[in-house]
């Protein structure tokens, strides 16, 4: 066994009956029974599990089926079938044997979707990047794929939408679906046609979701599987005020998981309502076999960034591209041989750093222009990891300014299971590394709904394609700089949640605009807590020393000083359009709209007004000219300073995503031009 014991296995699939398959970090397929599984009794067929397979750390996704089926799925979207045949299919230690076929591709074109789901009844769900659910159906069930080997020849039939809003779903048999929401909101679904239409009464409720629990969120539990029969295994957090391993298997079952609609929205879980814990030692990572972060959030010309490496492969390829903007490949590596075995984490590596060696670096070259760049390690058959970092221009290329909120990511980063949100750590601060892999680094589309690296890529890919040109910094550098970094440029891009700052990058903007200086807020939750940077600027420590939040505005540096609004915690989670309220502002010129009048009605975020939004404080002086229709909605504004700098607040997580939109675009266009004027 070659793992780590920190992140011992990349995933845990519940399989009915008892049957957890559990995919270790150096490939081995391991094969566990929870006879306990109907009651949350603690008792296991086979403890330290029985090993029945190799190489199984090279896929994406591993789903499980009835009767020892499996489905995997490549990071090239190739679907491979697999069935185990226990010998004694009612108890016993796992023995088995694969049944011929196994591990035949039975379908090639899954990487349309960057989230897959389901195994049971031979039906597998794709969600694609715009939150859309498709169903696909193998009907050999055998490992063939020959024709009528899937219903409609393979092609996914749409059944759903609007997914994205739930970031982990998961699948039960007779069409039952479950997923949790941004929020950690549980919710359930029967799809009851079965058969790839989508008409009435095609879903149990008409569609409509029925909320089953909550608390079900990354910064509750550490990863969540779904067996055939209701049980749910999660594995928890520790939530000591140093967090040690999260590895505790805990039981929950919904007993009625196939009829929740019937007789009112009742979800009927076994007791005890919190679950029961069963196991230990189920330490999870799912980028434990493949995994690397850079040395440096930001690199400027002529110096090296550095990239540390985990992983349980013996080799791996590399490249390094820019992402944003004008794509382009910078520099090819050839295969890097690893060493062998994973690096074992050190101790408090949440906040002082994973310490994983440098495995690649390159020098920034002349030609690499100011941007958004990351270094893509790939595994077998197409798996792909990430590690972003930013290109600093050597002095102002541009007049415009895109600040790449690095610390936001930071904050957000739930990699090792622990963030600045996650429960427990009471009474004391939080100190996060930027030296480890992270969740964050959305280079690829998710399928879920983003305030992070994805959501900012859309920004800066719309302001490419706009025709605006633009330098590239980190968050650390505007900590580092101050105000100096600002100065020279017409107009500052902030990004889709620019939520933490130090005091000195908060003083920055105070001076900028004050100076003359336009601020362009395309984002919400803006400004609002403090952070304070450690001295080499490879951590991040949050929150007050009796460990509440570090509000700004609690300490009378409100945002909307900056910013022109204020966060509206009550509109948390509502999504709606844009209502215009002054169409006579500039900043509307030419979209022909009138009071009154809606748009932003569709967000890759569900609409352009929510999610997290900011409204302007009572006797406050910015100009509000659209207003999101839903309570608290984000309000749209114009914020001038003295001395002839403004800002544009645009007052919502959801604005980027929405740039599709005419409207939202021809704003954005008019604030940009009136920046460059």
């Amino acid at each position: 066994m070659t793992f780590d014991p920190a992140q011992r296995f990349v995933r845990i699939v519940a399989a009915g009956r008892g049957v957890i398959y559990a995919i270790q970090a150096d490939g081995s397929l391991r094969w566990y029974r929870h006879a306990g599984w109907t009651t949350g009794g603690t008792s296991w067929s086979n403890g330290v599990g029985r090993e029945i397979g190799t190489d199984w750390h090279t896929f994406r996704v591993v789903l499980a089926g009835a009767e020892g089926q499996l489905y995997t799925v490549s990071g090239d979207g190739t679907v491979r079938w697999w069935c185990y045949d226990l010998t004694d299919p009612d108890g016993g230690d796992g023995a088995g044997t694969w049944r011929n076929g196994s591990g035949s591709v039975v379908h090639d074109g899954f990487d349309d979707y960057p989230r897959v789901f389901g195994g049971y009844d031979d039906v597998l769900y794709g969600i694609r990047a715009d939150g859309t659910l498709w169903w696909h159906h193998y009907e050999a069930g055998d490992g063939t794929a020959g024709p009528g080997a899937w219903a409609f020849g393979g092609e996914g039939q749409q059944i759903g939408t609007g997914f994205h809003r739930f970031p982990d779903v998961a699948a039960a048999p007779s069409g039952v679906v479950v997923g949790a929401e941004i929020a950690g909101v549980l919710s359930w679904w029967r799809y009851l046609a079965g058969d790839g239409t989508n008409g009435p009464g095609a879903w149990a409720r008409d569609g409509v979701r029925a909320d089953i629990g909550s608390g079900w969120a990354p910064e509750s539990l550490r990863t969540w599987t779904m067996g055939a029969d209701g049980e749910i295994y999660t594995v928890a957090l520790d939530t000591s005020p140093v967090p040690d391993l999260d590895h505790v298997l805990r039981w929950y079952r919904l007993i009625n998981y196939s009829t929740v609609d019937q007789g009112g929205v009742t979800a009927n879980w076994a007791p005890p309502a919190g679950g029961v814990s069963i196991g230990q030692g189920f330490t999870v990572e799912d980028t434990a076999a493949l995994q690397g972060y850079a040395l440096q959030q930001s690199v400027g010309r002529g110096g090296t960034v550095e990239i540390a490496v985990s992983t349980t492969f013996d080799s791996y390829d590399t490249r390094i591209r820019r992402i944003v903007p004008s794509p382009q490949v910078v520099r090819r590596v050839a295969t890097t041989n690893a060493p062998p075995g994973p690096p074992t984490l050190p101790p408090g590596y949440r906040s002082t750093g994973c310490g994983y060696p440098v495995a690649v670096s390159a020098v920034v070259g002349d030609s690499w222009t100011s941007g958004v760049y990351d270094v893509e390690l790939v595994g077998p058959d197409g798996l792909t990891r990430h590690a972003p970092f930013v290109v600093r221009p050597p002095a102002p290329q541009q007049d415009l300014l895109v600040i790449v909120p690095t610390y936001t990511y930071n904050a957000y980063n739930t990699w090792g299971g622990h963030d600045q949100y996650t429960g427990g750590q009471a009474g004391v601060r939080r100190t996060l590394t930027f030296l480890r892999p992270s969740t964050a680094a959305e280079v690829e589309q998710t399928g879920a709904v983003s305030h992070l690296l994805q959501s900012d890529l859309a920004l800066m890919r719309w302001m490419s394609a706009a025709g605006f040109a633009y330098d590239c910094v980190a968050d650390g550098d505007l900590h580092d700089q101050g105000t100096a970094l600002l100065s020279d440029y017409r107009g500052v891009v902030l990004c889709t949640h620019p939520e933490y700052l130090s005091d000195t990058m908060r003083a920055a903007f105070v001076e900028y605009t004050l100076g003359g200086g336009r601020l362009v807020y395309t984002g919400g939750n803006g400004l609002y807590e403090r952070v304070v940077p450690s001295v080499d600027g490879t951590a991040l420590t949050f929150r007050r020393r009796d460990g509440s939040r570090d509000i700004l505005g609690e300490d009378g540096s409100p945002e909307s000083d900056v910013l022109g609004v204020d966060f509206a915690p009550d509109g948390f989670l509502t999504f709606a359009s844009y209502r215009v309220t002054d169409p006579g502002h500039p900043f509307l010129a030419g979209t022909g709209l009138s009071a009154g009048d809606e748009f932003g009605a569709v967000s890759a975020n569900i609409a352009a007004s929510g999610w997290e939004t900011d409204r302007v404080p009572d006797g406050g002086s910015a100009v509000v000219f659209a207003e999101g229709l839903a309570p608290f909605g984000a309000q749209m504004s114009r914020l001038d300073h003295p001395g002839g700098g403004w800002t544009f607040a645009a007052a919502s997580l959801c604005f980027n995503g929405a740039l599709g939109d005419p409207v939202c675009a021809a704003i954005l266009h008019n604030v940009l031009d009136t920046a460059l004027a």
